[in-house]
């Protein structure tokens, strides 16, 4: 495909990627990919985790630079050295995991690194206040200027980041997993955002694995398989099932739960009473959560559905022995865990899949094996005598990677070098491969692509068969939704309601996680 200026054309594209080739030891991430958009064009780029796509938009925002291959922005051909450049040339990112400071307000967050003085030095804050109340009134975002970043919520973060965007003149904007945080009043207001930028001549680039999402929001998708292109597509000339068999080669069918009546009928697996959590000193925008009370049951999937920052965060810390319970009581197969820690709850049962895979779920600078293996090292299986069977080791790595589908150069490899999806399925599969008798699962399927969900919801189901009673705390409702039994929702901590899967929807959730209906 070519994608250089046309002469005969009033415009040129916004981007012109040709034949961008990116290699690192032992795999080719970005084989002779072409990629172009328009400008004021919302377009998306979509994938199987590892397809190449965080690796292209790094390039395009100067974060890496191609082994080969041109870059046009606007018809002038480039060579980005650093992030900074690819600023000055009107590039910019709204981040998936937000790169705000907490514990500055909005207004000092927005200005930082390009913060506007006079000729004495002295900041000129009203100026730069003023420009940004201007912005917000332009787009109508709702900023206050003064707040704590930290104590806002996660959509008003995001608006942040937009904002920051506009505030450095970008012109090109690539949003990378945008709704992964947010409800669907949120994406919906989120959506209605971008269409504006992208009538007002900004263009939008869309890294999501929402097919759904991509459909209501993209005029033009590109899928990448395995570092290339394979296929160009307008949205309106497309379906969900045409995208996923693009990105995977197979037709997907993602599982749901049939709806159950494990209520009354098996043994409890995990009993919170009266559970009572208070604020940790300097912790921003903390708050009490609780009380509250609730069971899961074997076989059962308790879905916990909020807003982030309603406390589910601070209720799976409690669970997992990561934070100190000042009233109440959590029991594990009629044992209390308060006195526990981390281990002795695993030593119980207890797995635990974590939101954040490289800063909690992983070593991110030890190997793929070592990663495998940490919640195994002190079994029977892979120690004797204090020392570690290497040989043991490697077999059970091999078979996670392996049931996993886990794309991995070698096994020694650091972790940090595999993708975001695939460092997520060797985490799950570490997890699920010490058989527990209760599972957290902690937005288990966040940023990876359409196949790996299929399995990942496959594999939690097929634990819930056996007996495993599962707590799933997810952002996506639709997922919550399809694996539950029960949904528990949360707001500013307390819960405002529950209800069974089958007798409830996604608005009905979506209200209850902004406060809007109790009960």
């Amino acid at each position: 495909m070519t994608a250089l200026v046309n002469a005969s054309q009033d415009s040129v594209n916004a981007v012109a990627m040709n034949k961008i080739v990116k290699r690192f030891p032992g795999v080719v991430a970005n084989d002779h990919i072409d990629f172009t958009v328009d400008q004021g064009e919302i377009h998306a780029l979509i994938g199987e985790n590892g397809a190449g796509k965080s690796t292209l938009m790094h390039i395009l925002a100067g974060v890496l630079q191609p082994d080969s291959g041109e870059i046009y922005i606007f018809g002038e051909r480039t060579q980005f050295h650093s992030a900074r450049e690819a600023i000055g040339a009107g590039i910019g990112i709204v981040h998936q995991h937000f790169m705000l400071v907490p514990s500055l307000t909005v207004l000092d967050n927005l200005i930082l690194g390009m913060e506007p003085a006079g000729p004495l030095g002295i900041l000129r804050r009203d100026e730069a206040r003023e420009q940004i109340r201007e912005l917000c009134a332009e787009y109508g975002f709702s900023l206050e200027v003064d707040a704590i970043v930290g104590a806002l919520p996660v959509a008003m973060q995001q608006q942040v980041e937009i904002v920051k965007c506009l505030l450095r003149k970008a012109r090109i904007m690539i949003f990378d997993e945008p709704t992964s945080v947010l409800t669907p009043q949120e994406s919906d207001a989120l959506f209605l955002a971008m269409k504006e930028l992208a009538s007002r001549g900004r263009t939008i680039i869309v890294i999501s694995h929402k097919l759904d999402e991509i459909m209501a929001l993209a005029d033009r998708i590109t899928v990448l398989r395995d570092g290339r292109v394979t296929g160009i597509v307008n949205a309106d000339e497309t379906d969900e099932s045409r995208l996923a068999r693009m990105m995977v080669g197979r037709e997907i069918h993602l599982p749901s739960k049939e709806v159950s009546t494990v209520a009354g009928e098996k043994k409890v697996v995990l009993s919170v009473d009266k559970l009572l959590l208070k604020p940790r000193p300097k912790e921003i925008g903390g708050r009490v959560i609780g009380p509250m009370d609730f069971q899961i049951r074997a076989g059962e999937i308790l879905g916990i559905a909020a807003i982030s920052g309603n406390g589910q965060a601070e209720l799976v810390q409690a669970i997992a022995g990561l934070r100190k319970i000042d009233e109440g009581q959590i029991q594990l197969m009629g044992k209390d865990l308060t006195p526990l820690g981390p281990r002795e709850r695993r030593e119980l049962g207890l797995a635990y899949i974590p939101q954040d895979r490289r800063g909690r779920g992983s070593a991110p600078t030890l190997s793929a094996l070592h990663n495998a293996m940490a919640c195994h090292y002190r079994t029977a299986g892979l120690s004797r005598r204090g020392w570690l069977r290497m040989g043991e080791a490697r077999v059970l790595a091999e078979e996670i990677i392996d049931d996993f589908g886990v794309r991995v150069p070698k096994l020694d490899a650091p972790a940090l070098t595999l993708s975001g999806g695939n460092l997520q399925k060797l985490v799950v599969g570490r997890e699920l491969s010490t058989e527990p008798l209760f599972l957290i699962a902690e937005d288990p399927t966040q940023g990876v692509d359409i196949g790996s969900v299929e399995s990942i919801r496959k594999q939690l189901l097929n634990w819930a068969s056996r007996g495993c009673a599962v707590l799933l705390v997810s952002g996506d409702l639709s997922e919550v939704l399809a694996l539950s039994d029960r949904i528990l929702v949360l707001y500013e901590g307390q819960v405002s309601g529950e209800r069974q899967r089958d007798l409830t929807s996604e608005e009905e959730i979506g209200l209850l996680m902004t406060g809007g209906m109790r009960g």
